[in-house]
Parts: C-alpha cells; structure tokens; sequence
C-alpha cells in the first residue's frame, strides 16, 4: 500500500440533500454516501475491494454478491474493526492538535449501514457543515510542499464560515462567505455570527468553542 493510504486522513460533508464521508486509515479506505433514501457504502484494502448498496454487498476480488440479511451482516463485520480504529486514531489526533471532534465521533459511533435523517445530523441553523483533517499543498510553495491542516466550514443561515488550521505552523485563515465559494477575511462579522449561534446539542458546542477560542486568539 502507498504511503498516502496509510496517512489518517478524514472527511465529512453534509447538507440538507447528502452526507458523504471518506477515512484513510491504517491502510483501510472507507467511502459512505448518505440521502434520505439511500445508504452506499465502498471499502478498500489490500485484501478487498467491496461496494454496499441496496442491501447487496459486491465483492469486486472475488466477482461475488450477497443479499439481503447475509450481505448487511457481512458489510457491519467488516466496518465495525474500522470504526473502532478511527474513533481511536481521531481521539488522538483531537489531543494531539486540539480540534473539535465529536461531531465525527457521533457519526462514526451510530453509523449503522442506514440511511438518515439528515435533518437530525444539522443543527436547527445549520444547513451546511464540512470537516476535513489531512494533507494539503502549502499556498505558493515552490518545492510543493504538504502540510497537515484542519479545515471546518459551518453554513449557519446560509452565511459561511471557513476556518483553516496548519497545526503544524499554527498558521490559521478565517473567512466568510454568502455563497460557500467566494470568501474573504472578515472577523467581526465571524463573531458576530458565531455570538449570535445558540445551540444545546454537544456537537456544535464543540465547534462553537473552537470557533471562539481561534477568533480570541488570532
């Protein structure tokens, strides 16, 4: 396996629409695509290749398909080793580098190969949340250089916050947008919305603090 499979790499993006997941770890890849009507699932390895959807497990190594009962016990068998290897290469990483982790330790903890109430992963303001723990190409660097970076964007009532974390050079950007796609420095108006951000489910009180404890410090 290469280098980059074996690096801890995780990805979470949610909407109101879908919710698509990605981990690399401990040389194991696991891609999960969620809607409100359907639950696909890919695993990588060494040893597999395999694709879950519709209750039918594809094995690609072995050009075999289980259904049903059978195959939903097989993909939980698999997924549960790997769920409990990233819950323990995410609590570190959260130690090591300080960023919020429970709303990817929620996830991973409940997922269960079911589709979901989206709406329930979102908190009331939210329609828009991205996290993202990994390498990245330093900006302007002429050698192409990666650095290890936390990036989290929130959309509360369609405004959105971007932060991005080197934690290797501490360099840290916060910005903001009206549309997730133009962005600009704007601090006053990130902690005005972040102040203005009132929540009572743990997860986003995670992120709210670290929102807050990056603007204080900045």
């Amino acid at each position: 396996m290469t280098e980059w499979i074996k690096e801890f790499n995780i990805k979470l993006l949610c909407n109101l629409s879908s919710l698509d997941f990605y981990c690399n770890n401990r040389s194991n890849i696991i891609e999960i695509h969620l809607s409100p009507n359907d639950c696909n699932i890919r695993l990588f390895s060494s040893n597999y290749r395999l694709s879950f959807s519709n209750d039918r497990l594809f094995d690609f190594n072995n050009l075999s398909v289980k259904k049903g009962d059978e195959a939903r016990t097989e993909i939980l068998n698999l997924i549960k080793p790997i769920k409990e290897n990233i819950s323990e290469d995410l609590e570190s990483t959260k130690l090591k580098y300080d960023i919020p982790s429970k709303i990817i330790e929620d996830f991973v903890y409940n997922f269960n190969a079911n589709k979901i109430d989206l709406r329930k992963f979102l908190d009331f303001d939210v329609n828009y949340i991205e996290y993202d723990f990994g390498k990245d190409f330093i900006k302007n660097d002429p050698k192409f250089a990666t650095e290890k970076r936390f990036k989290l964007v929130l959309g509360i009532k369609n405004r959105y916050i971007k932060i991005i974390n080197w934690v290797e050079t501490k360099k840290i950007d916060i910005l903001l947008s009206d549309n997730n796609e133009a962005w600009t420095e704007n601090i006053s108006d990130v902690k005005d919305i972040i102040a203005n951000f009132h929540t009572l489910d743990q997860r986003y009180i995670d992120i709210k603090k670290y929102i807050e404890n990056l603007i204080n410090t900045s």
